[in-house]
């Protein structure tokens, strides 16, 4: 670790100071390799950022494709309450993705955290109000209450929220969690999805079998091109149609 000049008499205080001022991370890991005063001062929570650049620091970890560096700012974030921090966290923790291992627990405590600070409706707090009610209706984390639950995965459906606009359209396709079997709206609601951008979400045969279920069960049938979907997922080349057009009356 070399020093740097007027750098090498600093304190560690006065060090996380100027660290805490620094919202650039590549500014930041240039400060760290300075001297031992910085390099200390780097590992101290005194020197972060706002909550925000942490946040900031975590997507840029990401694009990099830094997992575990970009869950360790998510998790500095997180415990500052950054509402986007908290929701993201809590998806990771639900899904078990990079490198985050599968826990009920934090995923519920997280996105909860989050609907109860964010009442904007950015697309953040739609996912963890869907989370949430995910979790309602499955037990996950909390003591299983699948009204409570419904209640919620409709509220993010009715936000935009495109998993759950897909629950609910199976709800009411099968009728189950004591929703109304409703073929119109379950229709309607997988129709949303797919316009809402679910088609690019399609990666897997399991994706793309769900929502073949839905359509099939709510009884739809109109023309769309799924086939370079097929194509990214292994399966055969082949054109497949399905149904979605209607909407409710």
């Amino acid at each position: 670790m070399e020093s740097a000049g007027a750098f090498d008499a600093i304190s560690p205080d006065l060090a996380c100071v100027v660290l805490s001022h620094v919202e650039n991370l590549k500014d930041r890991f240039s400060l760290a390799r300075v001297n031992r005063a910085f390099f200390e001062a780097s590992k101290r929570d005194a020197s972060l950022p706002p909550p925000d650049v942490l946040f900031q620091f975590a997507r840029e970890s990401d694009i990099a494709g830094q997992h575990e560096r970009e869950v360790a700012w998510l998790k500095k974030a997180a415990a500052r309450d950054q509402v986007e921090a908290l929701a993201l966290l809590g998806a990771y923790y639900s899904e078990g993705m990079h490198g985050v291992e599968i826990d009920d627990a934090a995923a519920f405590r997280l996105c909860k955290r989050a609907t109860e600070l964010d009442h904007e409706g950015s697309e953040l707090y739609r996912i963890s109000i869907g989370h949430l009610g995910e979790c309602y209706v499955e037990g996950n984390g909390v003591e299983q209450d699948i009204a409570k639950g419904v209640e919620l995965v409709r509220k993010a459906a009715d936000l935009g929220e495109i998993e759950s606009m897909l629950s609910m359209a199976s709800y009411h396709s099968e009728g189950t969690h004591g929703v109304e079997k409703d073929t119109t709206k379950a229709r309607y609601l997988a129709v949303r999805a797919l316009q809402s951008g679910y088609i690019n979400h399609i990666k897997t045969p399991e994706d793309l079998a769900r929502l073949c279920a839905i359509f099939r069960s709510a009884g739809a049938h109109v023309d769309f091109d799924l086939d370079n979907q097929l194509v990214a997922i292994g399966l055969d080349n082949r054109l497949i149609t399905i149904g979605i057009t209607s909407s409710p009356g």
